[in-house]
């Protein structure tokens, strides 16, 4: 039981980060060139294969990129139905 706990934590975890990752990925968006800096190089390296498969739906409209918008929507409802599993085992215990 004390497994399934610490999975859940771990997983509830790597999604925050992610999801602090995505939101420096986007700031790093404003400023010209910093995704060749090191941190912008680091964060892309994590972000990007998480973004690839959103960049396929063009959620592109006119300057505004909101595949980082969606990802993190994405990401928000992973988080949920993790959490609502979470319930459902304990619950049953």
């Amino acid at each position: 039981m004390l497994i399934i706990y610490y999975i859940f934590s771990i997983l509830f975890k790597v999604i925050e980060v992610y999801m602090l990752l995505l939101g420096v990925y986007a700031l790093l968006s404003w400023f010209p060139g910093a995704y060749r800096t090191a941190l912008g190089y680091w964060v892309s390296y994590f972000v990007e294969p998480l973004l690839k498969p959103f960049r396929q739906l063009n959620l592109r409209f006119g300057v505004f990129d909101l595949t980082v918008l969606v990802a993190f929507a994405a990401l928000q409802f992973v988080r949920f139905l993790l959490s609502q599993l979470y319930l459902m085992i304990f619950t049953l215990w």
